[in-house]
């Protein structure tokens, strides 16, 4: 007899050889007439395996790719040394898919109404959808067409077999939850809450074969640092930063007003507490009225019981201005449509133009699309500043002018040749103090006449010439003593100009002083003006006081930028700082002549800086030079003038020194060669490198190769040799700084085409009347205000929480929708968490807030590789 286990193990064979059998029996093909069609496949909107409205067959056969796993991509990189490949991790390809099926119409009438509307369904090329297959539960994929469908009718019938070729480009099949527009599973979890075990965590159960992605979405409020933990993968995303959560404020008080800057209603709402909201926040106001309630956004928050947020729509009336007029002060104003105003209303006139803005009302009404009011335009404006800048002037007026662009304007007593005329407004400034019109400056003028008196040059124009005081004009086609740029400094008529034509040799003063009647000025550069030498002192706080202005003979030379006059009778100055002041030359030492002909030519010591045409003074020379000439021709130390006489040769003072000596004051110097003066001769030292040997002093002869004098400054020198030195007797050239008047033909002064601004003195008149013109802009509105109005005992307004949106798949982190800036809300380190197949713990917490109200939702898709 059998045991019981052999009992057993009989049993279990039988079994199993029953499991075996029937797993190889031949399954029976499925006639059609037998084929259910369950609605199980979808493309899009698009239902197969069903019988539609039009009585047509949809059948799919089978979906090449749908049942197998996507292919992976493994590469290979071989070792560089030794047997083998590198592990390398992989990847997933996109998934690739052929639909195939056939649809079946019951008469041949049908087929291309069918194969018109299979088309549409599969136009996937520039969008994607979602094919869905199954039923419990159902698998989704999101696809786009790889290449042209194939749809072809095999019989007289109608039989129509297709293929669609599609590819998933996430190889993960999704489970898709038919009960939601977007196939999501949901769960939420309350942050935790210390004390309480209902909190904090939740479980997420993927029902597929495959880690997946989510979309998490936190409401706040938050306050940081939370924690979003998948225990199960051990995957931490940590929220760095915090968000509010929803509000709520009891509304005391409301008004409405509009703002005629932004052309919108804006209402102002009181809470009776202080209501928490943020700028930008969207607001829902409800319990008011139909006026106030709704959503909008917050524009502003003037106190921490008060916000503002645009009415939209509008609740104000606004019509766009076509057409505006203005006869005898009456304004018309003609709207783009019907206005629906009335008599009497109050209407805003905005952004029109400065005649027309403002706030009226309405005395009229021609016709459905125009209304008037009664308006007072002045046309005239004092004129107080003015500018010329690329041929475009622009004037400015005392007070707001009311002109506009367009309009003929009268330009009086500003300046007659550069301003002065009628003209066409091109533009208007915002602020109704500016007006520009197109002006071309005649910019270069013919001179007449030129004459230069103390160095102050006038010229005369062939007409008014329209220049200012201060611009720079530029002289062409003149004497060297005219030639160049200068500012002008003076206009005496219409028709002429003055300017300063100072002189190469003019130094600027940087200091000032007076100390036991002697003047001592500071040079910024080295003066070259020698003892004895006259200098012209003037321009700005040198002569304040003026004590120091004026024409002196420098006395003394203390160094290269230093020299000193004397002013008897005046109390000492400490040394002062000088801006703007200046010293030139008027007269200089003469060191040699020369006569060739008609024309005298003589040397000064120093460069001179007389002009071309100017009268000089010959003094101390001999007689064949001495006396008054007009200058012909210069150099930077000669100068000629026309001289009827014999022959002079050339006369030089130049002689070179060997040797220089001082003891105590007495200074010997040593010739080269004889030097041919007597003892007791007054003469002018020079070119010696020793400052303090130069001067003008009275010499005694010890030798026929030496000059002894007695020096100022004392100071031992031994045997110094100091090249050549110049000495002259007592003659020198005094310079008048005039140039006598001469017509000029060629001459031409030119200016800039433009002007700087500048004060200005006149009027601008327009018409007092506007005529019927096409307004570029402007909208006439009436205004539906509401007045303060308090105790609104019923209105609540509240804030919906913000939401912070992490989706895991692509990575991405949106604030309140927005992408920009939210990413750095969570750690640069989290961890996109995904959810493993089976269960999943996830826990939320707020460490900020032990209390915390927030909530996370998982949105989620279960997911399978095959």
């Amino acid at each position: 007899m059998a045991t019981e286990e052999q009992l057993q193990r009989g049993i279990e064979q039988a079994r199993e050889n029953a499991i075996v059998n029937k797993s190889l029996t031949n399954v029976k093909q499925p006639k059609f007439t037998n084929l259910k069609l369950q609605r199980d496949i979808i493309l899009g909107d698009f239902i197969f395996n069903t019988i539609d409205d039009y009585g047509v067959v949809w059948v799919i056969t089978d979906i090449d790719g749908w049942w197998t796993p996507p292919e992976a991509d493994m590469p290979e990189i071989p070792r560089g040394y030794g047997d083998g490949s590198y592990d390398v991790q992989g990847r997933y390809v996109a998934r690739s898919l052929n639909l195939k099926g056939v649809f079946l119409t019951p008469d041949s009438s049908l087929v291309e109404a069918a194969r018109d509307r299979l088309t549409a369904a599969t136009d996937l090329v520039y969008r994607g959808t979602w094919l869905l297959a199954g039923t419990d539960p159902i698998r989704a994929s999101f696809v786009r067409l790889s290449s042209g469908p194939k749809i072809a009718t095999v019989n007289a019938r109608g039989r129509t077999e297709f293929e669609i070729p599609l590819r998933a480009p996430d190889p993960i099949k999704y489970a898709w939850n038919d009960s939601q527009p977007d196939g999501y599973e949901t769960i939420e979890i309350s942050a935790l809450k210390y004390g309480d075990t209902l909190s904090g965590s939740g479980i997420v159960n993927n029902i597929g074969n495959y880690k997946v992605p989510a979309i998490l979405e936190v409401s706040g409020p938050v306050v940081a640092p939370a924690t979003i933990y998948n225990r199960t993968t051990d995957e931490l995303i940590i929220l760095t930063t915090g968000f509010g959560g929803s509000l709520s404020a009891r509304i005391e008080n409301v008004q409405l007003s509009f703002d005629q800057n932004i052309l919108e209603d804006m209402a102002t709402i009181t809470t009776r507490n202080p209501h928490g909201f943020s700028v930008g926040s969207e607001i829902t106001v409800s319990g008011v009225n139909e006026t106030f309630d709704g959503t909008y956004t917050i524009r502003s928050i003037p106190t921490e019981t008060t916000f503002k947020y645009s009415r939209l729509p509008r609740v104000s009336d606004i019509k766009q201005v076509l057409y505006r007029s203005l006869i005898s002060n009456i304004a018309k104003i003609e709207t783009t449509t019907n206005h629906g105003f009335s008599i009497g209303n109050e209407i805003l006139i905005s952004n029109v133009d400065s005649v027309f803005d403002g706030t009226y009302s309405i005395t009229s009404i021609p016709n459905l699309t125009s209304f008037t009011y009664q308006t007072t335009r002045v046309p005239v404006a004092p004129v107080t500043g003015k500018i010329l800048v690329s041929n475009i002037a622009t004037l400015t007026t005392s007070a707001p002018h009311g002109f506009l662009v367009g309009e003929q304007v009268n330009i009086l007593g500003v300046d007659d040749i550069n301003f002065n005329g009628v003209y066409v407004i091109s533009s208007v400034s915002s602020d109704g103090l500016k007006f520009s019109y197109a002006k071309s400056r005649t910019n270069s003028k013919t001179i007449l006449t030129s004459v230069i008196a103390s160095l102050q040059a006038t010229i005369t124009t062939s007409g008014s010439h329209g220049f200012s005081v201060g611009e720079q004009v530029n002289i062409t086609d003149m004497s060297q003593a005219y030639g160049g740029s200068f500012t002008v400094s003076a206009l005496p008529t219409l028709n002429s100009f003055t300017f300063f034509r100072d002189r190469s040799t003019k130094s600027s003063v940087i200091s000032k002083a007076i100390a036991s009647a002697v003047a001592t000025l500071t040079t910024s550069t080295p003066h070259g003006v020698l003892p004895g030498e006259k200098i012209i002192v003037k321009d700005s706080n040198v002569g304040s006081p003026a004590v120091f202005n004026g024409e002196f003979t420098v006395i003394s030379t203390p160094s290269s930028t230093a020299l000193s006059y004397n002013r008897s009778g005046i109390e000492n100055i400490i040394p002062t700082v000088v801006s703007g002041g200046s010293i030139s030359p008027s007269s200089r030492w003469i060191v040699r002549k020369n006569l060739i002909g008609s024309v005298a030519t003589l040397t000064t010591l120093s460069a001179h800086g007389i002009l071309v045409g100017e009268s000089v003074q010959i003094n101390n020379v001999d007689a064949t030079f001495n006396g008054a000439y007009q200058v012909t021709a210069v150099s930077q130390n000669t100068f000629s003038f026309t001289k009827a006489s014999a022959n002079v040769s050339d006369s030089s003072t130049a002689i070179a020194i060997v040797n220089i000596e001082r003891s105590g004051t007495t200074a010997t110097i040593t010739t080269g060669g004889n030097h041919g003066f007597p003892s007791g001769s007054e003469l002018l030292i020079g070119n010696i490198a020793i400052s303090s040997l130069n001067g003008y002093y009275t010499v005694t002869v010890p030798a026929a190769n030496q000059l002894r004098y007695t020096t100022e400054v004392s100071g031992a020198i031994a045997s110094v040799a100091a090249g050549e030195g110049a000495f002259a007797l007592r003659s020198s050239v005094q310079m008048s700084g005039n140039v006598t008047l001469e017509d000029v033909s060629t001459g031409q002064a030119s200016v800039a085409g433009s002007l700087p601004f500048s004060s200005a003195n006149g009027t601008a008149i327009v018409s007092q009347n506007v005529e019927r013109t096409l307004a570029q802009s402007g909208v006439a509105v009436k205004k539906t205000e509401v007045q303060f109005t308090p105790g609104v005992s019923t209105g609540v307004a509240s804030v919906d929480p913000s939401i912070l949106e992490i989706n895991t798949q692509d990575r991405e982190v949106a604030f309140n929708g927005e992408l920009i800036g939210a990413r750095g809300r969570i750690d640069v380190l989290a961890d996109f968490i995904r959810f493993a197949p089976g269960e999943n713990i996830l826990e939320f917490e707020d460490s900020g807030n032990p209390e915390s109200t927030a909530v996370l939702k998982v949105y989620y898709r279960s997911g399978w590789l095959s």
